[in-house]
């Protein structure tokens, strides 16, 4: 190759190589404008010092922990409507005092962005003015439509495990399938967004095609929120408590639930804690009550998981609204507030409904 033609090819790689980056420049820039808020924290381990975590639960998914410094929140899904056939109106006051207490909450944790979710997102980040949103993209694109600053969201799209560190919690976002919903439902919302609802708009403008599942390590302690019933590598995580979202599991065909629970729960010992197995169509203020049929076959749902659980010895407690339980560094859930029962005690399962 004379000298000319070497030169020349070098200059067209070069010429190649800078059109190349000009390319992903847009994409390096928006990879790193939506983790602006997730302060990444893959290598750091966890604090050695063990403490024990305060857990309330408000239904559904909603979760908030205190380990006596601050607070994290899953979802903060606190207006729950009465109805899906009107609009879907935020009650930024109901919420604000859902989430009052004397500890900051550091960040809020979303599954998705559907209303069940994320309907409160606005009315959540005003009451916890320093918290970071976290979530799947279109949570990001709904945190982002209600003014929630840059750098508060945190909605990577890199398919993960994302570790990010909030306080002395340290937490792992996990791309998960999205649980089976109904048919009728799936067909609205179960899909990606092309635009952000507005509050007001109806639950089918709700959507999202992704799930996330954390694990939040403090101390020594694990603990996994799986908020949705779906096949997914989890069972090795070495979680001591695991909150398990059972919405739909009474509803599967008898070969698809037991994957769910070998994929999420493993082999390890674990107390397993049944989330989003309620109605949340009904004010917090009243007794929880079953997803209604045809949504669901909540009885089934509970019975299948004890059906896992009981051969394992390991113990299933189901929490009523606003109750709370302390989970020691140990691992062992003791009550704190509230109704806290056996939750394969079936005189304690939400009363059967047609359609068992």
């Amino acid at each position: 190759m004379t000298p000319r033609l070497k030169s020349a090819r070098n200059l067209a790689g070069a010429f190649i190589s800078a059109a190349l980056a000009m390319l992903a420049a847009p994409t390096v820039g928006l990879a790193q404008e939506r983790v602006a808020g997730c302060v990444l924290d893959a290598q750091t381990p966890p604090p050695v010092e063990a403490r024990s975590i305060t857990v309330t639960f408000y239904g559904v998914s909603t979760l908030m922990f205190d380990d006596g410094e601050s607070r994290l929140l899953i979802d903060g899904f606190f207006s729950r409507p009465e109805t899906l056939a009107g609009r879907l109106w935020s009650k930024p006051g109901l919420v604000a005092d859902r989430m009052t207490g004397a500890l900051p909450v550091s960040a809020v944790l979303f599954a998705h962005a559907h209303h069940d979710h994320a309907m409160d997102l606005e009315a959540v980040a005003q009451a916890a003015p320093e918290a970071v949103i976290v979530g799947t993209p279109a949570v990001g694109l709904l945190a982002a439509s209600r003014h929630v600053a840059h750098e508060r969201i945190c909605a990577p799209t890199s398919p993960g495990p994302n570790a990010m560190r909030y306080g002395r919690y340290r937490v792992t976002a996990f791309d998960t399938p999205h649980g089976d919903s109904p048919f009728y439902i799936r067909w609205f919302i179960d899909h990606e967004p092309k635009a952000a609802p507005k509050d007001g708009d109806r639950f089918w403008s709700f959507k999202d095609g992704k799930n996330r599942s954390y694990l939040i390590e403090n101390g020594s302690t694990k603990i996994l929120i799986h908020p949705s019933a779906s096949p997914a590598q989890l069972g090795g995580l070495g979680a001591q408590v695991v909150f398990m979202g059972i919405g739909r599991l009474g509803s599967m065909p008898d070969k698809a639930f037991g994957p769910v629970l070998t994929s999420v729960l493993g082999d390890r010992p674990a107390t397993v804690i049944p989330i989003h197995w309620d109605s949340f169509a009904r004010s917090l203020d009243k007794p929880l009550v079953n997803t209604p049929w045809p949504g669901d076959k909540v009885p089934l749902g509970f019975e299948r998981l004890c059906a896992y659980t009981g051969p394992k010895r390991w113990p299933v407690r189901r929490m009523e609204a606003l109750s709370a339980v302390r989970i020691t560094p140990a691992g062992e859930v003791e009550p704190v507030t509230g109704m806290i029962r056996d939750g394969c005690d079936p005189a304690t399962w939400p009363k059967k409904q047609k359609g068992k």
